[in-house]
């Protein structure tokens, strides 16, 4: 057998061991789903339900062949976060029998910062093992199993949040119909939703029956149809038909995980001598808000972080070799933003043309993505028109006139879509506003100019169509969910600022923003409603 062909083999059989951890985990949950001791009314049941799941997660990713060098004491603290989850545990099942009533929210809090202890410590383990590589390598070299293990990391800590925090807030906004569209396709292998509010099918996963939105289409035979496109319920149909709800949400934050994974090698091949920083700032990205608030939210904006984010990794290594699967990459993404959300389409355009820029000597594979493109712009459009009588959906040409829009309005709502503090990025986690000083040091590095303008090819035009929208009733500026896919373009900027911790004032300044970003994860798992802002720009929190 080749060398090549050996060590594929072993790279196969090295992924066996975790597949069988996650099965195992994943049927152990399933057992507890069917035949929990904690009566079905208890908010903690899916905590508990979910465990062996997260416990698994994290134990796949520990058998993933990746060197690191365990902090002294690594087993002591292993040993001492099991026994405080045995701690957990008994006390949850204690509670009916101590009469602990209103210790529900104390627990889920205490869960997440047990679990986000040992997250940590493991980071910092792989930090301390990675290599910083050569800026000048050609293709960057990369960290073999790194982001499988990402993944499992994100993915168990998405898990342990999900059940306690979608049993105190209810699908809220738009996520009802996409569910019920998930559900009508899972069910019935159609988008009619007419029979669905009919029977009041959306009593299955909320407590009231929903009716259908204004501007939702009605067919010839009384169907009636979503306004919200169908992509991303036929991504979570699978999901919902094998667990309902919560495997809907699962899938999202399957997703999300999945836009982590994605991104490191992408910040790697772009800041390849400074690994420590890239880890933190993965850490922020995964392990606070707003990427773990919409972990386990139906929005739209997540699928597409997770396409723009491959579309750039795409570009990226294309730049320095060519491999089919690249090319594919590049061109589903591509064509499943405008499909998505028709405002996705934009970022298609920007991300085109970046490939434009970079992929220079590939013109002519890329006019034909872009012709194809056109295509299927023009057939979402042109079915748009058909079904709703309008090509937009429920929007207008005229919306489409930025220019009518005073320069003052576009200037608050930009500003406002990091310091606002009912919308903002930095209301959400404080910690973000490293990207300030990370901006700066960016501009001063010798990778500003080819960074900078990678960034305002594909930023800058959605950031200015996002801040031109006006539906927020004297809100200060959209929220920053509409720019979310973004987020993993934008925290590559943030990571110079981490190098900035060998001074004491910097490390004072991160601390308190570390604290303060923590408070708000605390209060958002005591009480995720906290998590929602009012149309008028109050802040739900601040408020309370």
């Amino acid at each position: 057998m080749s060398s090549p062909a050996r060590s594929q083999l072993s790279g196969r059989r090295a992924w066996l061991p975790p597949i069988a951890v996650v099965a195992a985990g994943a049927a152990g949950s399933i057992v507890l789903a069917a035949w929990s001791p904690l009566a079905a009314s208890d908010p903690l049941r899916g905590v508990v339900t979910a465990l062996p799941l997260v416990i698994a997660l994290l134990g796949a990713a520990g058998g993933l062949a990746l060197p690191s060098r365990e902090p002294s004491g690594g087993d002591r603290a292993l040993a001492s976060e099991l026994m405080l989850l045995s701690v957990w545990i008994a006390a949850v099942f204690a509670r009916p029998l101590l009469g602990l009533a209103g210790v529900d929210r104390a627990l889920a809090v205490a869960l997440v910062l047990l679990l986000g202890t040992h997250l940590a410590r493991r980071l910092v383990a792989i930090g301390r093992s990675l290599p910083a590589l050569d800026a000048s390598a050609v293709p960057p070299a990369a960290t073999p199993m790194l982001g499988p293990r990402l993944f499992l990391f994100a993915l168990a800590f998405y898990t342990a949040v999900l059940p306690w925090s979608t049993s105190q807030r209810p699908p809220d906004g738009d996520e009802p119909w996409y569910l019920l569209t998930a559900h009508s396709l899972a069910q019935d292998f159609d988008t009619d939703l007419a029979d669905d509010y009919r029977d009041r099918e959306s009593l299955r996963f909320l407590d009231r029956a929903i009716e259908p939105q204004p501007g939702d289409p009605v067919g010839p035979s009384g169907e009636i149809y979503s306004r919200h496109a169908p992509f991303l319920p036929i991504l979570l149909a699978p999901f919902y038909a094998a667990a309902g709800k919560h495997g809907a949400l699962f899938a999202m934050a399957m997703l999300t995980a999945a836009t982590l994974a994605a991104w490191w090698p992408l910040a790697r091949g772009i800041w390849p001598d400074r690994p420590r920083e890239l880890l933190a700032q993965w850490s922020v990205l995964a392990l606070l808000p707003p990427f773990l608030v919409y972990s386990h939210q139906l929005w739209v904006e997540v699928p597409a972080a997770l396409m723009v984010t491959l579309a750039a990794l795409s570009i990226q290594r294309l730049s320095h070799r060519q491999r089919r699967m690249d090319w594919v990459v590049l061109a589903a993404t591509l064509l499943a933003l405008p499909a998505l959300k028709l405002r996705f389409g934009l970022l298609s355009a920007s991300l085109l043309a970046l490939a434009f820029v970079r992929l220079a000597r590939h013109r002519r594979r890329l006019l034909v993505v872009g012709a194809v493109g056109v295509v299927v712009g023009a057939g979402l459009l042109l079915y748009n028109r058909h079904l709703f009588g309008n090509a937009l959906r429920i929007h207008e040409w005229q919306e489409l006139l930025l220019y009518r829009y005073p320069a003052s309005d576009y200037v608050s709502h930009f500003v406002g879509l990091f310091f606002d503090l009912a919308f903002g990025l930095f209301a959400a986690a404080p910690i973000w506003m490293l990207l300030l000083p990370g901006v700066v040091r960016t501009l001063r590095s010798d990778r500003a100019l080819r960074l900078g303008q990678d960034l305002a090819i594909v930023c800058l035009p959605y950031l200015i169509l996002v801040a031109s929208r006006r539906e927020w009733f004297g809100g200060w500026s959209p929220p920053f969910r509409y720019p979310l896919a973004l987020l993993p373009l934008l925290a590559l900027l943030a990571v110079p600022a981490w190098s900035d911790l060998r001074h004491s004032r910097a490390r004072a300044v991160t601390a308190m923003l570390a604290l303060a970003s923590l408070g708000l994860v605390v209060g958002y798992v005591a009480a995720p409603g906290l998590t929602y802002s009012f149309a008028d720009g109050r802040s739900r929190l601040l408020d309370s």
